[in-house]
């Protein structure tokens, strides 16, 4: 275990071929941490790449989470890290997702593009700030999700291009989205599914959608 300190310019990924995918850890596990890890690449893993879970307030700055079977990286179970200029991209469920009651992270200026979901996908009850300079583009789902009872996200100054749909909120989850640009969504630019009162869109731009901009 390792409550603090740092970590730069290493790259971890899963090599052979014993480990059963569907039950495949993930290839880092950071638990009631605050290190600090930069210029990291997490990749090839045969579950997600990592997975951040407690107490504690890890740093990601410039890392890569690429070509893992499951999730780019995981925020659960009360983590408050801070993810920022990272890259996740081409992961086989979602490139960011954070879940659970209490998980609480800020996400700065990262991208997630080409991943088989979405690109970040916030859920059951946790609560995001996605801040300046984050881009989400063409991946299989929306470009940022949120969803369920709880479940809040602020999104300001995101770019989301290209995505199945820029930006979804669905199943009592709220929003507030300030400043984005949605261009390109192969479906809905922004598509509210049954939010929760208290929504909110200001000064965003939504164009070239092939479906409806908003809905």
């Amino acid at each position: 275990k390792c409550a603090s300190g740092s970590i730069s310019g290493t790259v971890f990924q899963h090599l052979g071929t014993e480990t059963v995918e569907g039950d495949a850890a993930p290839v880092a596990q950071i638990t009631s941490s605050s290190i600090s890890i930069e210029d990291c690449t997490f990749q090839k893993g045969a579950g997600s790449g990592v997975e951040v879970a407690g107490a504690g307030r890890p740093r990601f700055i410039h890392c890569t989470l690429t070509n893992n079977s499951k999730f780019g990286i995981v925020l659960g179970s009360g983590t408050t890290a801070n993810i920022s200029q990272c890259f996740a991209q081409k992961n086989g469920a979602r490139g960011i997702e954070i879940r659970h009651s209490g998980t609480a992270p800020g996400l700065t200026a990262n991208t997630a593009s080409e991943n088989v979901d979405s690109g970040i996908a916030v859920k059951d009850g946790a609560v995001a700030t996605i801040l300046e300079n984050t881009r989400c583009s063409l991946n299989g789902e929306a470009g940022v999700a949120a969803v369920g009872d709880g479940t809040s996200v602020a999104i300001t100054g995101a770019n989301c291009d290209g995505n199945k749909h820029g930006i979804t909120i669905q199943k009592n989850a709220t929003a507030k989205i300030t400043g984005c640009i949605v261009r390109n969504s192969k479906e809905m630019g922004i598509h509210f599914g049954l939010a929760a009162s208290g929504s909110e869109i200001r000064d965003a731009t939504v164009e070239k959608s092939d479906v409806y901009g908003i809905l």
